[in-house]
Order: C-alpha cells, then sequence, then structure tokens
C-alpha cells in the first residue's frame, strides 16, 4: 500500500486516520484530548480515510477495533454499522465522550441497539469504557 509505514506480521502502519469518510480534517491539538470538534487555538490538518473503504481494501476480518476518539466514535460507528462492516469485527473497545447532553445518550443507546444485533456486550462502564463481542 502506498501510504503504509511499515508492515510488522499482522500489522500494518499508516500515516492517517480512521474516519466515516475521507478526508482531509482539522485536529484541534490538546494533549492526550486532542479532538476534531473541541476547539483549542493550536491545530494541525491530518487525512482520515473511510472506515469502511479502508476494511474493505484490507479485506480482512479486524480482530479489534479500539476507538478513543474524542466524539468522532459515534459517526464512526454509525458508518461502521450501517455498511455491515461491523460483521467483520470480532471485538470492539470504545470509549463513548459526553459532548452534547443529552444527544450524546441518545445516540449511544441508538448505537449500542444496532450493536446487539451482531455483538454481545461484555461490559459496560457508562461513558468510560465498553467491550462488545462478535456473536458466533
Amino acid at each position: 500500500c502506498a501510504d503504509s509505514l511499515g508492515s510488522y506480521e499482522n500489522v500494518m502502519l499508516k500515516d492517517y486516520g480512521l474516519s466515516d469518510k475521507t478526508e482531509d480534517v482539522t485536529l484541534y491539538l490538546d494533549e492526550d484530548g486532542s479532538s476534531m470538534s473541541k476547539k483549542t487555538d493550536e491545530i494541525t490538518t491530518i487525512k482520515v480515510v473511510d472506515v469502511v473503504e479502508e476494511l474493505e481494501e484490507i479485506g480482512t476480518k479486524i480482530d479489534l477495533i479500539h476507538l478513543n476518539i474524542e466524539g468522532e466514535e459515534y459517526d464512526f460507528l454509525d458508518r461502521l454499522i450501517d455498511s455491515g462492516k461491523i460483521n467483520d469485527v470480532g471485538s470492539l473497545m470504545v470509549q463513548f465522550h459526553y459532548h452534547d447532553g443529552r444527544e450524546s445518550f441518545d445516540r449511544r443507546l441508538n448505537i449500542q441497539k444496532k450493536l446487539a444485533d451482531t455483538h454481545t456486550m461484555k461490559f459496560n462502564f457508562d461513558f468510560v469504557w465498553e467491550r462488545w463481542d462478535l456473536i458466533k
């Protein structure tokens, strides 16, 4: 892959992030809380690639997706679930972020309902961490 930074057995390093669409985005820098939505004075531009396009290119099942992406998890997961590619993910670890008041609760609940069709919740600490495993 032209964008690959290296390959180590079953690990591929890429110089972009995954998102619900492919584009260049502004990343607002805030140490471990850097975000595409929580505005700060320090910014950079990064490339993100549609997760569905990436999974189709890789062409293999994914053992684990681990998400701590400062509020972008909602759109990311909606894209992954709506495309059906969630069926290619063995385990999902996600930290949902509470940014938009009631909307955060409602969006998370909606995603959890959809995930329950394909995955089993293994543990849940509300808005901290939750794990979902593919139903076999």
